[in-house]
């Protein structure tokens, strides 16, 4: 007797690990994304995502007996155009001979591990605008890994107070950050943070008002000072091996004597 599978059927396990994988790594995105999947693409690959500016109308004083009409003021709905030009993708091929012939090759597994590489790519890609060059305003609490900690988000709850955001507040942090935060001695004593999960797991489910999540594919945005390899004055090349930056950061140099046109202390 044999069982016929149809082949859109035959890899649903395997995409099935794949896509929880994905799911799951993916999850510190959901805090700022808005899932816009019932909108149609114009024929250009673009779409129109609406956002709702706070408002800043003061409120107006009616008297008892006064019209409504008079005190009506206008709302603003804004909409940021968003290209979709990007296409990720993480492949797995094996044939039927290799699954029966290699006790040791799981391609359950394997399609995990392709799922959560994927969220973790895309989820760089996505951070990957979040750079001093893209929101250059002035920083609200300027801290390197080692020093940030409780009182360093208070400082953001006390902004986004202050500037009137929404309650619903969500931070994503780079592991740097994150567990320099799960080491303070506040968060970890559980009469005070009020959750063994900090010292147990290593998470933080809400602090200062902000949901808290962490993610590899968040920059740090702080380097630490690093000496150049070399620089070649006559064409204008500074190298610096391992230097780990991405198009888009912003850099300072720093040094006694500097080059004609370079400025100490200045973003580049």
């Amino acid at each position: 007797m044999a069982n016929t599978i149809d082949s859109e059927l035959q890899l649903t396990e395997i995409l099935d690990s794949a896509l929880t994988a994905f799911r799951r790594a993916v999850l510190p995105l959901r805090s700022f994304a808005t899932v816009y999947s019932d909108v149609a693409l114009q024929g250009d690959d673009k779409i129109a995502v609406p956002y709702y500016p706070l408002s800043t109308s003061s409120s107006q004083t009616r008297a008892a007996d006064g019209s409504y009409k008079s005190l009506v003021t206008s709302t603003t709905t804004n909409a940021r155009e968003v290209t979709i030009d990007k296409n990720k993708v993480q492949g797995l091929s094996f044939t039927g001979r290799e699954r029966a012939r290699q006790p040791m090759f799981d391609p359950v597994r394997h399609g995990e591990l392709k799922g959560h590489k994927l969220a973790l790519d895309v989820i760089e890609d996505v951070f990957s605008v979040v750079t001093k060059a893209n929101f250059s305003g002035d920083t609200i609490a300027a801290s390197t890994a080692a020093n940030f900690d409780e009182e360093d988000v208070a400082d953001l709850a006390q902004q986004c107070a202050e500037d009137d955001w929404p309650e619903m507040r969500s931070m994503v942090l780079n592991p740097a950050f994150h567990y320099n935060l799960v080491k303070q001695p506040a968060l970890i004593d559980q009469s005070q943070s009020g959750s063994g999960a900090v010292l147990r797991e290593g998470s933080i489910m809400n602090l200062m008002g902000f949901e808290t999540m962490m993610s590899n594919g968040v920059k740090t945005n702080n380097g630490t000072a690093t000496a150049l390899t070399s620089v070649t004055n006559a064409t204008n090349l500074f190298t610096l091996a391992s230097h780990g930056l991405t198009d888009g950061d912003v850099i300072q140099f720093t040094a006694t004597t500097l080059p004609t046109g370079i400025s100490g202390s200045t973003d580049y």
